[in-house]
Parts: structure tokens; sequence; C-alpha cells
């Protein structure tokens, strides 16, 4: 058996796309006004990135620090995170503002399309926005997403990851294909319903492999926007196609599996775009909300 062959029978992550996420603690920033309301990332949006995601970063900077605790040092520590340090003139919201934005900037540079910065109700959230171009896209997920309760401890997150990678990563990339399959279809509409379908069976397969675990699991939101100022064209399209054909309910995925009456739903709106980014097709931001128990 040749090496790659070896590598890849005891890496099922071997040879596959890698993706990160660039994460934050609490932190409500308007204008110069700072609330800190934690000392370490969510724990509930630090597990549900760790599942989903191959690699983290969290960056600080010389006006603000924030140290993180034991569960960032245990991702430290095996390798999945990475804390990339800046220097900047100015005020702490200025400074932690910054130090998210170049952090994607500058990563992406490196490794093009391959970051995408997390901001939501449990991690950073800028009020006065950083993002002003109106040429953006945004595919939200209701109800949808299985994620770890905030509880479980991170190595069964990583073991479990590991194990079913093929499931809960297959989600992921049909989220980040959407843009690409639709803007070289002859056909965009039939496309886009293409697209919703095949990611409600993944949205299905990832609830069925997360009900196997021995751990709480929680259903959640994504949102994921993408930058489209290549594409306006497709930008319109897509938004004026979602609204014209109301993309509302997608199977009732937690119905199936456990008698829930709530239906997981998808639409595509507007969003904000991302000035300084190079072009791309995968989303550069995700945002979650995490909701009731699942299992």
């Amino acid at each position: 058996m040749g090496e790659a062959r070896r590598r890849a029978a005891a890496d099922p992550t071997f040879g596959k796309p890698k993706r990160g996420l660039i994460i934050s603690a609490p932190v409500e920033i308007t204008g110069d006004s700072v609330l800190i309301n934690s000392g370490s990332p969510d724990l509930q949006e630090l597990r549900a990135s760790l599942l989903y995601w191959d690699k983290l970063a969290w960056p600080t900077n010389n006006s603000i620090f924030i140290g993180g605790g034991p569960d960032i040092e245990f991702l430290e520590q095996a390798k999945v995170l990475i804390r990339p340090t800046y220097r900047f003139a100015g005020s702490g919201a200025a400074a932690l503002i910054r130090a998210q934005a170049e952090t994607l900037l500058n990563l992406d540079t490196r490794e093009p399309g391959v970051w995408a910065l997390s901001q939501g109700e449990n991690s950073i959230l800028v009020r006065d926005g950083i993002l002003s171009q109106a040429n953006g896209v945004a595919l939200e997920l209701y109800d949808a997403i299985p994620v770890p309760d905030k509880g479980v401890p991170l190595n069964e997150v990583l073991e479990f990851r590991l194990k079913r990678y093929d499931e809960l990563q297959g989600l992921r990339l049909e989220i980040d294909g959407l843009v690409e399959k639709i803007s070289a279809s002859k056909d965009p509409p039939t496309e886009l319903e293409n697209c919703r379908r095949h990611i409600d069976e993944k949205c299905k397969a990832a609830i069925r492999v997360a009900s196997e675990w021995q751990f709480p699991v929680r259903l959640s939101n994504l949102k994921a926007s993408f930058d489209l100022k290549p594409l306006s064209m497709l930008r319109d399209g897509l938004v004026a196609y979602a609204g014209a054909v109301a993309l509302g309910a997608t199977s009732a995925l937690a119905a199936a599996l456990t008698g829930a009456t709530a239906l997981s739903s998808l639409k595509i709106t507007g969003d904000l775009g991302w000035q300084g980014l190079k072009a791309r097709t995968n989303p550069y931001r995700y945002v979650s909300q995490f909701h009731r128990e699942l299992f």
C-alpha cells in the first residue's frame, strides 16, 4: 500500500479541502464602547465551530487581551486553534475590530478561500458595522444544523468529527459550493432548486449521525454570507428568484427523527459584502444561533 493510501485509510480528512473559522469571545462594540461579556469564546459557539470546521483562529491585540481559559489551552495544544497577535494604535474597540478583519485578510491571502469569519449573538458583535458594501447574498437555514451542547467535552467533539467527517463536512461543502454551482449553470433557477434539495439532504444526514451520539445535541440556525462583487447580476437574480418562489420549508428534518413539529427552512436574502476581500465564491462570514435541545 502506498503512503498516500495509508494516510487516507488512517485519516478521513486526508486529501480533502480544509476550512477554518475565525472566532472571538462575546464582545459587543458600539462606536468606541466595548462590552466584554466573557473572558473566552462562548462554550456553545466554540463546540459548534469545532464540529464543522477543521481549524480555528482567535486573534488578540496589544490593546485588549482576553485570556481564553482551559478550552482554548486544550485546542492550542491539540494544534486545532491558533492565536494571531497584532499591535495597533487606537482604542480598544478599534483594535478588536481590526484584529478580526486583519486575521481574515491575512489568512485569506495565505490560504485563499479557506478561512471565514464567525460573527453573531455569541461572538464579536459590531453594532456600527465593518461591512459596508451591499453586494452580498446570504443563505439562511433555520432549525436545521445539529451542534453539540455547550457541556460536551472538546475531545469528544474532535473524536466525533473525525468519526463522521464525511457526513458533517458534506453539509458545509454544499453550502460552500452554492454560488459557484449556480454561477456556472446555464439554468440558475433550476440549479438553485437542486442546491436547496442537496443542502436539505445533507442536513438530514448530519442530524442522523448526531442522533448516534451519547451527548446532548441542539438545533441551530446558520447564516452564510457571500460577497458577490464580481457577480452582481447573479446576486440580483438569486435574491429575486428566492423571493419569487418563496423558498420556505425544506423537509421536516427534526420531525422525521424526533416527532418535533417545527420545520426547518431555507431562504436567500441580500446581504453585505466585504470590500477588501479577494474575490471568492464560498462564504466569508457565518452567524449561528442556537435553540432547543434535539437529542
